[in-house]
């Protein structure tokens, strides 16, 4: 995948969806390599496991969300991959949207806590 600079990344903002083609292993069994992912741009109505798409180094990076701590500002969000490796808290300005197409089941969830 190219790197997507900061001007690409807003313009892309722009567009109410977005279906994208995953190009990593890291949300496996739920989201596989090669899978295309229906994404809501801006969509903030988010949940703890919601999968969502954030901006990382010039990279969209698909994963879900851990936290989300909007009693700082700018709001912080905090999200995992399926080996329940944590990523560094993004601002919500690297925040791009959610994944509409794919959810995790309730028992992926609790598999998820412990």
């Amino acid at each position: 995948m190219n790197e997507l600079s900061r001007e690409e990344f807003e313009k892309l903002k722009a567009m109410p969806f977005i279906k994208s083609q995953i190009v990593s292993d890291s949300m496996t069994p739920i989201i596989n390599i090669g899978d295309n992912v229906l994404i809501e741009v801006g969509n903030l109505k988010l949940h703890r496991f919601d999968i969502i798409v954030i901006y990382v180094e010039g990279k969209l990076v698909c994963h879900y969300l851990w936290k989300m701590n909007s009693f700082v500002k700018p709001i912080l969000i905090q999200t995992r991959n399926m080996r329940r490796q944590m990523d560094f808290p993004i601002t919500i300005e690297d925040y791009f949207g959610k994944v509409v197409s794919h959810k995790l089941t309730f028992l992926q969830k609790v598999r998820l806590m412990f």
